[in-house]
């Protein structure tokens, strides 16, 4: 990562926690938006690693990680509302992802389509 990049990511940061104390509906649509992004640059990456890219697991999971440290420096009306969805959503994309490169058996069901799910589920046809 660049230095401009690493700028803009800490002015992303700071921006995200300041908004949370001063208002928390504000922030909560910042944030989706946010994880929005992190959940496409997490299929980014694993795409790359999946192609013999430098990029492996340990950078996916940085994400979660980068997100959950923001949230503990926000308000605690936002953190209550917003910690529990993010690390779930974020966790299971990651895990999602390394299952798809490493094994799909790992996390099958979630990486049906949903049409193939509906199929799956009202059984064989006769």
């Amino acid at each position: 990562m660049g230095k401009a990049a690493r700028r803009q990511k800490d002015r992303r940061k700071k921006r995200l926690i300041a908004l949370s104390y001063q208002s928390a509906d504000r922030f909560e649509d910042a944030w989706n938006k946010r994880l929005v992004d992190w959940l496409y640059e997490i299929r980014r990456l694993s795409k790359q690693w999946a192609a013999g890219g430098p990029e492996g697991n340990q950078t996916i999971f940085k994400i979660v990680t980068d997100a959950l440290q923001i949230l503990q420096q926000c308000s605690p009306v936002v953190r209550r509302r917003c910690l529990r969805i993010t690390e779930e959503e974020l966790s299971h994309a990651c895990t999602a992802q390394v299952a798809r490169i490493v094994d799909k058996r790992f996390c099958r069901l979630n990486l049906l389509d949903p049409e193939e799910l509906k199929a799956k589920s009202r059984g064989p046809r006769i």
